[in-house]
């Protein structure tokens, strides 16, 4: 993974932890526990979509919770170095403004606003050390039990992060209101905190859903194989009798469209073909069994999903 860019490895990590949060459901083993094949297609789709709208967030929300983090301490060097600067013409100005970030943490108040702010800082120490320790780490860093464990500690950086940019800022933004004797300071002061948070979500509900488009589906598609309709085959046993993201029967739509086989784990799942365009403006996995198509390593070519990895975060959570 440390060949990969670091949005790459983001992208990566959110797919994998939201597939262990909406753990696959396959229609053939539906179809064994007696569930009608359209149902269990049905039921197989919507997961697989939900799984990939919950990656999408989670990429979303990595990107900001580390990238937006990440200009904090930039910020704040750069004000330290002006105020020491300008202290030279007026005395004091650098304590002014390490007063303005770091001043009133220990200010009196009925809410616990101090420890919030205390906690951010420290959250920021943690990513940024967290970043460069991975721009720095080489591949053979470590022995290789060590490296076996790197993609799962991934995983809970990316489920920690997570978790911290829901729930701190809505605490800390419920304490704020709830503050009625503290200082002037202190509620600058944790605005300031909030502030990253609340640009992140702006940010997130205008790019959670075309985070990580393909850059051409359709050329995509084209790859796939075409399957001339039987009606021997498409018998809900060889292949479907219908498309699983649009619910329409085969032998109805065949003169209006074609239908495309997706070179996935299965390898019998079949899609209208324009169907499947407009799933990979959203996706880049089989919409039924989740194997990932990677265009960029050439046509038809299928990335497994990492069961070990997906295994192994779900061995340490449970611990």
């Amino acid at each position: 993974m440390s060949t990969l860019t670091a949005c790459e490895v983001l992208a990566v990590v959110a797919w994998d932890v939201a597939s262990f949060l909406v753990p696959h459901q396959s229609s053939e083993d539906l179809v064994k526990r007696g569930i009608p094949a359209p149902e269990a297609r049905q039921r197989s789709f919507f997961r697989t979509s939900l799984m990939e709208r919950l990656s999408s967030l989670i990429h979303v929300m990595l990107i900001l919770g580390i990238g937006v983090h990440l200009i904090i301490p930039g910020l704040v060097c750069l004000s330290l170095i002006s105020g020491y600067l300008y202290s030279f013409v007026v005395p004091g100005t650098s304590m002014l403004v390490v007063g303005f970030w770091f001043g009133h943490i220990e200010d009196e108040c009925n809410q616990p606003l101090g420890i919030c702010v205390m906690i951010y800082w420290l959250q920021v120490i943690v990513k940024f050390a967290a970043v460069i320790g991975w721009h720095d780490c080489p591949p053979d860093f470590g022995p290789p039990t060590f490296r076996r464990l790197i993609p799962c500690l991934y995983r809970i950086f990316a489920i920690a992060t997570v978790l911290f940019e829901v729930i701190f800022p809505v605490t800390t933004f419920i304490m704020l209101m709830l503050a009625d004797s503290c200082t002037p300071g202190l509620i600058r002061n944790t605005w300031v905190v909030l502030s990253p948070f609340i640009y992140g979500a702006l940010c997130s509900w205008t790019t959670c859903p075309s985070h990580i488009p393909l850059e051409s589906p359709a050329s995509l598609v084209n790859t796939f194989t075409r399957i001339r309709f039987d009606p021997d085959t498409f018998n809900d046993e060889t292949y479907a009798k219908s498309c699983a993201i649009c619910s329409a029967d085969f032998a109805a739509s065949t003169a209006s469209t074609a239908i495309v086989s997706p070179p996935c784990a299965a390898g019998r799942h079949v899609f209208h073909e324009q169907c499947l365009v407009g799933w990979f403006e959203r996706a880049r996995s089989c919409p039924l069994c989740r194997s990932r198509l990677d265009p960029a390593a050439g046509p038809g070519t299928v990335e497994p999903v990492d069961v070990e990895l997906a295994l192994a975060v779900e061995l340490s959570l449970a611990s």
